[in-house]
């Protein structure tokens, strides 16, 4: 529970992924890794004036508080932390988490994004675009889609109401570990299950993409995408509807199989499983009582372990296993325990990690979905006409993200420029795509 421990400051203890992601914070002004990056590009119909539209995104940037408060959430050393600032206190707030970068791209901002103590908005005026840059722990990929939709709708319906104790207080996200009934403590039976459910992560043959030099220091984020167009993708929509299988295990077992070419060519064998940990929005988990909190932005997601065979001649049924998965997630034998595991979790996936498990070198998946499920397009005189997400790796492992938008299937891949050459995972890309066209039997 929030707990008022000043007329203006509101405190909660973490959640099991918020204490994760808060270990990642690090020293405040260096790069530090898993950091969530979203940006949009978008247009004013009316052709604001460059200082008008700076300080209407500015006041959106203070107004949104009022609805979502953990945009201006802070860590402590045991809890996440909100103050209702105002006067000089909000000022200071402001020009330190909206800021105009004139001399620099999206693309320069992510490569050198450094941790920050609060989640922060940049606006680019050479090319209209926006990003949000957040540790993970405030806020998960599906909420940053909420965000987006929550600031356009302030955006388009300016207030100017003061946002007060009593209207943040109503507003504050429930930890999601209380609506999901996890245990508040950790228990043998808790560190029984977490083995089981870190083991169901690992494999003795992954695929995986060779890095350059694992041991040296990482330097840049870096990030590429492509999109497949709109008549294409309605093909690949129809197809995967008339087979049943979800779009989301379609591309996710491509992935595999381009990346399994790949680990071939290069080092002349390759593996044939694909085992890691899934991102769940929790969402859809929760209660009716919490039908509330569906689009809160907040970090509201869990993790899960999968298994997934990867064979050029077994496309169709790993699809058709991934995409039972992936529909039925907790309830999957693969989650069983999740629940009760998740106290004794974190330092059970710390020992796995720090000894190298295979995970730790197979890429992760981050699925978004259709985005204009969960964020609009146009809000009054404003359009939204592009989107991306990704996040900060500092780590020998690749990200690979997969969402629609306006029609087009888009892959996407993160990484850090020490360990792997973009032209190579861009060339991964194409070839996943390739893959998926032949898979499911969709002509160019």
């Amino acid at each position: 529970m929030w707990k008022q421990t000043s007329p203006t400051t509101f405190e909660h203890e973490r959640s099991i992924f918020e204490q994760l992601y808060f270990l990642t914070q690090g020293i405040f002004g260096e790069p530090a890794p898993w950091t969530l990056f979203t940006n949009v590009k978008i247009r004013h119909r009316d052709c604001l004036s460059g200082d008008q539209l700076v300080a209407s995104l500015r006041n959106a940037w203070a107004q949104v508080r009022a609805k979502e408060p953990q945009i201006a959430a802070r860590h402590g050393e045991t809890t996440k932390i909100v103050d209702v600032l105002e006067g000089d206190a909000l000022e200071k707030f402001l020009s330190e988490t909206f800021v105009v970068c004139r001399d620099k791209t999206p693309d320069d901002m992510f490569r050198d994004c450094v941790s920050r103590p609060y989640m922060t908005l940049f606006y680019f005026p050479a090319s209209q675009e926006l990003a949000l840059h957040a540790n993970h722990s405030f806020v998960d990929g599906r909420g940053s889609l909420f965000f987006w939709d929550t600031f356009f709708s302030v955006l388009a319906n300016p207030e100017e109401t003061p946002v007060t104790p009593d209207i943040v207080k109503k507003a504050l996200p429930p930890c999601v570990d209380r609506i999901l009934g996890v245990p508040e403590s950790s228990s043998s039976r808790a560190e029984e299950c977490a083995r089981k459910i870190i083991a169901g992560g690992i494999t003795d043959n992954p695929v995986s993409i060779p890095a350059r030099d694992p041991t040296a220091p990482p330097k840049g984020f870096l990030r590429r995408q492509i999109k497949l167009g709109p008549e294409i993708s309605s093909k690949i929509f129809d197809v995967c509807k008339q087979r049943g299988i979800t779009v989301t295990a379609a591309v996710h077992v491509a992935f595999g199989l381009a990346i399994q070419e790949h680990q071939l060519q290069k080092e002349g064998k390759a593996g044939d499983v694909w085992a890691g940990f899934t991102n769940l929005d929790a969402r859809k988990f929760f209660g009716d009582e919490y039908s509330d909190q569906l689009r809160r932005v907040a970090c509201h997601f869990i993790i899960s372990p999968f298994h997934v065979h990867i064979d050029p001649k077994a496309y169709d049924k790993s699809t058709a296993d991934l995409s039972d998965y992936y529909r039925t997630t907790l309830d999957h034998p693969f989650a069983e325990g999740l629940r009760e595991a998740l106290p004794a979790a974190l330092p059970v996936y710390l020992k796995a990690m720090a000894e190298g498990a295979s995970f730790t070198k197979t890429p992760w998946i981050t699925a978004l979905g259709v985005i204009e499920n969960f964020m609009g397009r146009s809000f009054g005189p404003w359009e939204v006409d592009d989107f991306w997400l990704a996040n900060c790796i500092a780590n020998p492992i690749l990200q690979l993200l997969l969402w629609t938008w306006r029609g087009q299937v888009v892959l996407g891949v993160a990484y850090n420029e020490t360990f792997f050459d973009g032209d190579v995972l861009e060339g991964i890309l194409k070839r996943s795509g390739g893959v998926l066209l032949q898979s499911l039997g969709v002509e160019e």
